[in-house]
């Protein structure tokens, strides 16, 4: 029985040191570890509030798991929170696996208890033997140091106390300690990759090596606080070097390139923006190429320029359209802030940043855009129209700066490249009697 008041120790020691001392909602299945979870705890003096996720999955099997769950908690005195999800409705909505969509449902759930009822913590049962699965998935899948890093006891939100134990040591102090707890016969299927791996790669492994889960866990320890380290050295750089302003962050090309390794610094800025592992290998070899190129995530994109790393939120459509009353005085386009004004004759000189135009020949509201390809513009001397692309180009506008570029249409025709090129239609002539001024503030 020392084994059992070693798993003891090992909880209150992970409370202590995670100050843990109530209010802990704990994730239980009914399986082997969060049953043997939940009474550690409650050897440990704790009281957790008891969360249990229907997932619909699996028939009558799922409500008895329910059932057992709900008993556990009237067998203890402890609160008891329940809820059914259609997880294959749900799954199906977001186009992603079972697997993604019961982890995705549940953990909403219990981050939304942990809210309501002002609770410390979610505890989990995760042991090392999910710690060493996890682990291989993430080699498998690519994944950088901090995949590979896992998961940790407490990480302000999650509590693990079990991470450094086996699943044999837990099924020991089931035994041990006479612990009832439910099998979930999902868990016996080769379809889900983590149980292909538990059943036909591991075993054999450990054959092998016997003390493999031992060993592999000093490993990732070792890469978990090589992962600290390069994070604080990825933080310094970019604090000294990356380059913010209202719409996009750049990196000088030079410094990347001087960098001891810039296929990282690339990792580490990309990574949390949606840019695939071969995304970042295509920008890294990009780096020597003279060409101006595109790379985009879906949400960001990145442009490769003659000196500079760019990247670029997508703005949604909703941010991207304007409409001006002829009463408005304030017209604001993302970092550009313009006064809006009304006059009877032109200016004797045109100072930088004003734009006038005849107000009679135009029709409110006006309307502000982002422009689209097909857009195209009377530029003021001209007699057809050119596309607003090939303006662009000609005004050597930063290949970053062009999805950004706001339009003014009268109309539906285009009357002003913003902060470039106004159009012949509404330009002042000797019969302007209203004049219509916009100064750039900032």
């Amino acid at each position: 029985m020392s084994h059992d008041l070693d798993l003891v120790k090992l909880v209150e020691d992970e409370l202590k040191r995670a100050r843990l001392e109530s209010d802990i909602l704990l994730a239980y299945s009914g399986g082997l570890d969060s049953t043997c979870l939940l009474h550690l705890l409650l050897k440990t003096r704790q009281r957790p509030v008891i969360a249990h996720c229907n997932f619909q999955l699996r028939g009558e099997e799922s409500e008895e798991d329910a059932l057992f769950a709900k008993g556990q908690a009237m067998k203890y005195g402890l609160e008891f929170k329940l809820k059914s999800f259609d997880t294959v409705a749900y799954a199906q909505k977001e186009g992603v696996s079972i697997q993604m969509a019961a982890r995705d449902l549940r953990y909403a759930w219990f981050r939304e208890l942990k809210s309501k009822f002002g609770l410390q913590a979610i505890a989990t049962g995760a042991h090392l033997d999910d710690q060493f699965e996890g682990m291989l998935i993430k080699l498998g899948r690519g994944s950088g140091p901090a995949g590979i890093a896992g998961m940790s006891v407490w990480n302000g939100e999650l509590f693990r106390p079990l991470l450094s134990t086996s699943r044999e040591e837990l099924e020991t102090f089931a035994k041990n300690q006479g612990i009832h707890f439910r099998e979930d016969s999902s868990n016996k299927s080769d379809n889900y990759l983590r149980n292909s791996l538990r059943h036909n790669v591991i075993p054999s492994w450990k054959e092998e090596v016997p003390e493999l889960l031992r060993q592999a866990d000093k490993s990732r320890r070792w890469i978990q606080e090589m992962e600290l380290f390069v994070q604080a050295e990825m933080h310094s750089f970019f604090q000294e070097h990356l380059i913010l302003n209202n719409t996009n962050e750049s990196l000088n090309i030079k410094v990347v390139q001087e960098h001891a390794s810039p296929s990282l610094l690339i990792f580490y800025w990309l990574q949390e923006k949606g840019f695939s592992s071969s995304q970042m290998e295509d920008i890294h070899s990009a780096l020597a190429s003279e060409e101006s190129k595109q790379f985009s995530s879906g949400k960001w994109v990145l442009y490769k320029e003659r000196n500079a790393l760019v990247l670029t939120e997508i703005f949604e459509p909703s941010m991207a359209e304007i409409t001006l009353q002829e009463g408005d005085r304030l017209l604001q386009l993302d970092e550009r802030r313009y006064e809006v004004s009304f006059h009877e004759q032109a200016p004797d000189t045109y100072e930088p940043g004003m734009n006038y135009f005849d107000a009679d020949r135009l029709v409110f509201p006006l309307r502000f855009r982002r422009w689209k390809d097909g857009d195209r513009i009377q530029l003021l001397g001209m007699q057809g129209r050119k596309k607003i692309s090939d303006v662009l180009i000609d005004l050597k506008v930063d290949a970053s700066k062009k999805s950004s570029q706001f339009l003014m249409e009268s109309d539906g025709e285009v009357q002003w490249l913003v902060g470039h090129r106004q159009a012949e239609p509404s330009k002042l002539t000797e019969d302007t009697r209203k004049l219509l001024c916009f100064r750039l503030l900032s």
